[in-house]
C-alpha cells in the first residue's frame, strides 16, 4: 500500500489491510474486538469524543491518564497498571484530538514496552499525520513496534477523509494476527464491505498522482491558518489566553486565564457570531473548564484577526457580567 508507506510510514501488506467505511467504523471495530463488558481501556486526560462515546457503548470503562506537552505520560500510565489490568490503550499518536500534541518519539518506544510487559494492545489513531506541516515526522507506534518484533501489539487506524473528501468515509485498519483475522470477521459482520465505489473513486485518486499536490495544498494552507490564528491571540488576547502551538493537524488548544470557564463564555461569543468548543466536553472526569478548541481547518487566514477580535469582545462582556 504505497500511500500508507509514503503518508503513514507503514510498509503494510495486503494480509494486514482492512478498509473501512471511515476511520470512525475502523475505531469501532477496535473497540469491539479487544474489549467485553467491563474491560478498561486508558485514555489521555483529554481526548477525542467520539472515541469516547465508542468506549461506552462497549461498555468498557475508561481510565484517564496524565498528559503533558509530548502526550500521554508513560510513568503515569505505568503507576495505574501496577494497580490494575487494562485491555487497551487509546492515543492519537500525532497532533491529536483536541489537543494538538504530537506524542514524542521517546513515549512512543516506551507505551509499546509497557504493553508488552503488562500485556494490553495499543490503538493508534493517526488521521493527522499527513498534515503535519513543521518540524520531524515522526515514525508510528505501529512502525516502531514491528520494527522491536513486537507489531502485534498495536492497532493502527488511519482516515483518508481528512486527505481526500471526507464525505466518501473510508478509512483503514491495520493489524497484524491474530488482530488482523478478528478485525476482519468484525467488518463483515457491520456491513459485509466498505462501498466498492468509494474505493474505486479513491483508487483512481491516488493512481493519478495527485494526492501528494492535494496534501501539500493542506499543509500550506493549514500552516497559514494556524499562525494567523495564533498572531491574532498574541497581538489581542495575550491577557486572557496562553496556548498549545502544534506542528501540524487542524486544532488548537487553548487556556483561558482567571479562571474563566468557556462553558460560560460560549454564549457571549455566539452573540459575536464565533465558536468554540469548550474543553470539559472532552474530558471524562475533574474536566478543566478553562480550556476550549479552536478548529481553523476552515477559516481563511485573513479572517483569523476578526474572530479573534469577536472573541475579546465577548471575553470583556463576560468579565463585566461576572467580575
Amino acid at each position: 500500500m504505497p500511500f500508507a508507506k509514503k503518508h503513514w510510514g507503514i510498509d503494510a501488506s495486503a494480509n494486514e489491510v482492512i478498509i473501512t467505511s471511515g476511520a470512525q467504523q475502523a475505531l469501532h471495530i477496535a473497540s469491539r474486538i479487544l474489549t467485553d463488558p467491563g474491560d478498561t481501556i486508558a485514555i489521555a486526560d483529554a481526548a477525542y469524543l467520539l472515541a469516547m462515546q465508542t468506549f461506552q457503548i462497549s461498555h468498557a470503562r475508561m481510565l484517564t491518564i496524565a498528559s503533558d506537552e509530548e502526550g500521554i505520560i508513560p510513568d503515569a500510565l505505568e503507576q495505574h497498571l501496577k494497580q490494575q489490568r487494562i485491555k487497551a490503550l487509546y492515543v492519537v499518536s500525532n497532533n491529536a484530538n483536541p489537543t494538538g500534541i504530537t506524542l514524542s518519539l521517546e513515549r512512543r518506544r516506551r507505551l509499546i514496552v509497557l504493553a508488552d510487559l503488562y500485556d494490553f494492545i495499543i490503538i493508534e489513531d493517526d488521521p493527522y499525520c499527513a498534515l503535519r506541516f513543521d518540524g520531524q515526522v515522526l515514525p508510528s507506534i505501529y512502525t516502531l513496534a514491528s520494527q522491536m518484533g513486537l507489531g502485534q501489539r498495536v492497532l493502527f487506524l488511519g482516515s483518508f477523509s481528512t486527505t481526500f473528501i471526507p464525505s466518501l468515509r473510508l478509512g483503514v485498519l491495520i493489524a497484524k494476527d491474530p488482530l488482523y483475522q478478528a478485525a476482519v470477521i468484525m467488518k463483515q459482520y457491520l456491513d459485509i464491505n466498505s462501498s466498492c465505489l468509494s474505493q474505486k473513486a479513491l483508487e483512481q485518486y491516488l493512481n493519478s498522482g495527485r494526492i501528494d499536490a492535494q496534501i501539500n495544498r493542506l499543509r500550506h494552507t493549514y500552516h497559514q491558518r494556524c499562525s494567523a490564528l495564533t498572531k491574532a491571540i498574541d497581538e489581542h488576547l495575550s491577557d486572557h489566553l496562553t496556548y498549545h502551538l502544534p506542528d501540524g493537524g487542524v486544532f488548537l488548544w487553548a487556556r483561558l486565564k482567571q479562571s474563566i470557564n468557556a462553558l460560560e463564555l460560549l454564549p457571549y461569543a455566539i452573540k459575536e457570531k464565533l465558536i468554540f468548543i469548550p474543553g470539559a466536553t472532552f474530558y471524562t472526569n475533574k474536566p478543566c473548564f478553562s480550556t476550549l478548541r479552536f478548529c481553523y481547518s476552515s477559516v481563511p487566514a485573513d479572517q483569523m484577526e476578526e474572530a479573534m477580535l469577536r472573541l475579546g469582545r465577548a471575553l470583556k462582556q463576560y468579565m463585566a457580567d461576572h467580575f
